[in-house]
């Protein structure tokens, strides 16, 4: 289970860009949903990561599924880009639950991916912190994401 410190999120993540959130068609569940996009910074020296989280909350269960890809951002090469995912069900008293995926598993693969990792690469990838501190950020911070899963 991931513990959020929202200390440590603030102080080192933050928001960049403009935040895209738009009603989609999931391509998972096949219904009306939102997605949010966010490009997240880690001090300066631009993009750290891209998070895509799709928002489910028209049922018995509120839950997102996120998506991040971390890597070098500015050039044309996403050869070093890895793309992990995680699965977050809400409780309704405190903490959600949190469980690490496989990476855009539902999405059809596109360059800026990069490897797609599975739920065992994921968790020992040396950049598994790096993705559970974007995780963090945006269940404190991206106020649809908070609001859902926190309500």
């Amino acid at each position: 289970m991931v513990t959020v410190d929202a200390e440590t999120t603030r102080s080192s993540l933050a928001f960049d860009r403009g935040r895209d959130a738009r009603t989609i068609d999931c391509e998972h569940c096949h219904r009306r949903t939102r997605r949010v996009m966010q490009y997240i910074t880690s001090g300066p020296g631009g993009t750290f990561g891209v998070c895509f989280a799709t928002l489910h909350g028209d049922s018995d269960v509120r839950d997102v599924w996120m998506d991040v890809i971390l890597g070098t951002f500015g050039g044309d090469d996403p050869t070093d880009h890895v793309t992990f995912g995680c699965h977050v069900v809400a409780t309704g008293s405190g903490d959600p639950v949190i469980t690490a995926v496989d990476g855009a598993a539902v999405f059809a693969y596109r360059p800026i991916m990069g490897r797609r990792l599975t739920r065992e690469q994921a968790l020992s990838h040396e950049r598994v912190d790096d993705f559970w501190r974007i995780v963090d950020l945006m269940l404190l911070s991206d106020p649809e994401v908070h609001s859902l899963i926190y309500a």
